[in-house]
């Protein structure tokens, strides 16, 4: 007879639900497309992510700057002279001078000694017969052209670069609160030069302060 099988039915059915479904996932496909194209004032904007911006470097630790150095003491022309002593063809001096608002300045000079590191190696002697020892830390931040390097018992400031009238310079600044008998000391070219005129250089101190007077009235 004309009339289909049961299989020529179940054959026709599934293609048909088959078709049934490509023609859905064709037209879910085109209405997703559509939507994306579409920009409606209530759809959602790209988002995009930007890290936040690094806070700025504080200024304090931005750059951090090196303590500044001493300024030189004025001295003027003023002053007592301690040591002149020549070894070779160096020579050096020392002078004591009167320190604006009371105490003293020692100025301790040097020539011949090239343009290397020199370096006062010295101790302050508060009485006679004592050993070597550090001054006030007041003392040490207040040396020029350096501020003073304190070991056990000794201390080391470095010297200037020669000066116009070519000498190398070391100025410590005494306060009047501080009494000194004396500086001992010798000068040393590292890593091995240590210069002395036999025993340690010695520059005293006048005991009488009306010398320091006589001297600023010059």
């Amino acid at each position: 007879s004309g009339q289909p099988t049961m299989e020529e039915i179940g054959r026709r059915q599934s293609m048909e639900r088959v078709q049934s479904m490509v023609r859905m996932r064709s037209l879910m496909s085109g209405a997703f497309l559509d939507a994306m194209e579409e920009t409606p004032s209530g759809a959602a904007k790209e988002v995009s992510y930007e890290p936040p911006p690094r806070e700025a470097t504080p200024p304090s630790l931005s750059k951090r700057t090196a303590p500044s150095a001493p300024g030189k003491p004025t001295t003027g022309d003023k002053g007592i002279q301690v040591i002149a002593q020549d070894l070779g063809d160096k020579r050096v001096e020392a002078l004591l001078h009167p320190a604006e608002g009371g105490g003293s300045i020692l100025e301790v000079m040097a020539k011949g000694f090239g343009s290397g590191e020199l370096i006062f190696h010295w101790g302050v002697i508060e009485s006679p017969g004592a050993g070597w020892s550090n001054p006030l830390a007041e003392v040490q931040n207040n040396s020029w052209p350096t501020k003073t390097k304190t070991f056990p018992g000794a201390n080391q400031t470095t010297f200037s670069q020669k000066e116009a009238d070519g000498f190398r310079r070391v100025l410590i600044t005494f306060p009047s609160k501080f009494k000194v008998r004396s500086v001992n000391f010798v000068l040393h070219e590292p890593p091995k030069g240590w210069h002395k005129p036999g025993n340690d250089f010695c520059a005293e101190w006048p005991q009488d302060e009306s010398l320091f007077k006589v001297a600023a009235d010059r």
